[in-house]
């Protein structure tokens, strides 16, 4: 059978995004996305601002508190490998949430470690959520930032994580001496596990994503009208709405079709 040009209507969605106005939605995705930044940065680096006071506490040799330190920093590295490739087949906003909650939680249980070898345990497996979401959160946001604005908003939200960094030295001084090392782990996953909560309300899902895996085609119909509102986009199939958009070539990049939905 000779090929058939296809000429359904679609949408092209890359510049859709990449011309987008400031509005809510990107305002809300940046300021959750810088949330999270800040908070990876503050659950990976307090452990070195509460260092002396674990090692007063489980009478731990200078070689014990540098171990632990180490396997959260070769977690994030697994973490990062296992996160990227979970996002890849399940989705970014799946990983980035289960990462989230993940370090919130076992933050949380480090807090309530009995020996030495629950603090290394614990602590690795907090390494690999933290490992698992900056750079998930990152690729959402160089995706659907504006493109006048991609470079200025990945470096920002970057700048959360050294932010966050650095905040563990004046959150400790001002927790650890009232309420003890444990104080610190607390108020870091109770933060976490709340930031997981605008996440799932707020963040989308990437576009590409859904596109390359041919999905939920009212998903992304829906995530584009919240980006760039009063943009025309195809009608989901069944719906008596019809497409109000010119033909489009087929191409790499993902597009939208009533008929079809994204490509």
């Amino acid at each position: 059978m000779a090929d058939q040009v296809d000429s359904r209507p679609v949408v092209d969605v890359v510049p859709l995004i990449e011309n987008q106005k400031v509005g809510r939605f990107w305002l809300m995705l940046f300021a959750v996305s810088w949330a999270v930044t800040f908070l990876d940065g503050f659950d990976l680096q307090i452990i070195s601002f509460a260092g002396r006071y674990l090692q007063e506490s489980f009478e731990l040799s200078n070689t014990q508190l540098g171990t632990l330190g180490t396997v959260g920093v070769v977690g994030t590295l697994l973490g990062g490998i296992a996160m990227g490739y979970a996002g890849d087949r399940v989705g970014r906003k799946p990983a980035i949430v289960v990462s989230t909650v993940g370090f919130g939680v076992f933050m949380l249980l480090f807090a309530v470690a009995q020996d030495y070898t629950q603090l290394v345990v614990l602590r690795f497996a907090t390494g690999v959520f933290l490992g698992g979401a900056l750079p998930l959160v990152w690729a959402v946001v160089t995706e659907f930032a504006p493109v006048r604005l991609r470079s200025t908003s990945v470096v920002i939200t970057m700048i959360g994580y050294s932010l966050g960094s650095a905040s563990g030295g004046p959150v400790s001084n001002a927790l650890i001496p009232r309420f003890g090392w444990e104080s610190v782990f607390v108020a870091g996953g109770v933060a976490s596990l709340l930031a997981a909560v605008p996440v799932i309300l707020f963040l989308p899902e990437s576009v590409k994503f859904l596109a390359q895996k041919d999905l939920r085609q009212h998903r992304i119909a829906a995530i584009l009208r919240r980006a760039v509102p009063g943009a025309v986009v195809p009608a989901a199939p069944g719906s008596s709405s019809a497409p109000a958009t010119s033909p489009a070539p087929r191409s790499g990049r993902p597009t939208c079709s009533a008929a079809a939905g994204w490509r």
